[in-house]
């Protein structure tokens, strides 16, 4: 049984390096450098921007892992683009903070959780206020009535 990693000083462990896809890992992984779960944030992070998308990102890289190693993990840190004007300002943030260079500086889980969870409820119909849904009855996130027409034959 390999023996229990001890974390550093800033709660990060040193773990395998260069572990996933170069396109979706944080830079401290990609510099085998300690990381704790806020990698996962940035990795979750470029998955969202690639559901929105619906795009690969740093598609411009594909070609060249070396200049995505350079631009994207240890130059000038470059991002997908966010289309402006296009996505709400919340999943913006979310973004943003979510691949943000320092782990630190990255939201925790919860936080995209609840700004999801916000954006779903004023796209069904709600504000998207905590308490919403109970007071005014317009949105949950319950689904509570079928959703498809479309029915299995045995």
């Amino acid at each position: 049984m390999p023996e229990p990693q001890t974390a550093t000083r800033d709660k990060t462990f040193q773990l395998t390096g260069v572990t996933g896809s170069l396109p979706y890992m944080a830079p401290e992984v990609a510099a085998s450098r300690p990381y704790n779960h806020k990698a996962d944030i940035f990795s979750y992070a470029v998955m969202m921007w690639h559901v929105m998308a619906l795009e690969l990102p740093f598609a411009e890289y594909e070609s060249d892992l070396h200049l995505m190693w350079e631009e994207v993990h240890n130059g000038p840190h470059k991002r997908p683009a966010i289309p402006k004007q296009e996505w709400p300002k919340p999943i913006e943030l979310a973004l943003k903070r979510g691949w943000a260079q320092a782990p630190s500086e990255r939201m925790e889980m919860k936080q995209i959780e609840d700004i999801l969870k916000a954006q779903i409820l004023q796209l069904r119909g709600g504000s998207g206020e905590e308490g919403d849904e109970e007071q005014q009855g317009k949105a949950t996130l319950q689904h509570d009535r079928r959703r498809s027409t479309f029915v299995f034959r045995r």
